[in-house]
């Protein structure tokens, strides 16, 4: 025999505190970048750098995916953010490029050192993931700080 019964409500004390909670997350101004977030975007700045070592069909093959996982991600994140009500995080300009440099500057090393073999890619290639993931640390630290 089926029951409707139907969930416990929260007392009012509670629903004033899951009530306040929100107010002060949307006056903070913008949401938390979510910590899967760098390092998404750190695996696929190293998909890129890999697909340097493919053949064309490949490597526009892995331009192809590194190009849906950006955009993806991208959106995602705005998911994410829509549903909280807040406005998104937005990196600056001068946070931007920090965060970006070490992708070209891989891509520079590596066909310097391309005569060595390919490991260079690969090393290259997790070189940009860690720093993905460290940049995320210590920004998504700083703007916890600032709150």
């Amino acid at each position: 025999m089926e029951t409707h019964s139907s969930p416990e409500r929260p007392s009012q004390a509670e629903a004033a505190a899951a009530l306040e909670a929100v107010e002060q997350a949307r006056s903070a101004g913008t949401a938390p970048i979510p910590g899967w977030f760098f390092p998404a975007l750190g695996l696929l700045g190293g998909g890129l750098l890999l697909s340097i070592m493919l053949p064309l069909v490949g490597a526009v093959a892995m331009l192809l995916v590194v190009g849906v996982g950006v955009l993806v991600t991208h959106r995602a994140y705005y998911r994410y953010v829509n549903r909280s009500g807040i406005a998104p995080r937005k990196l600056t300009e001068p946070q931007g490029l920090i965060f970006v440099w070490p992708l070209p500057a891989a891509i520079v090393v590596g066909e310097l050192l391309e005569d060595r073999g390919s490991w260079v890619w690969g090393v290259a290639a997790v070189l940009v993931l860690c720093w993905a993931i460290g940049f995320g640390v210590v920004y998504n630290g700083r703007a916890r700080a600032s709150k």
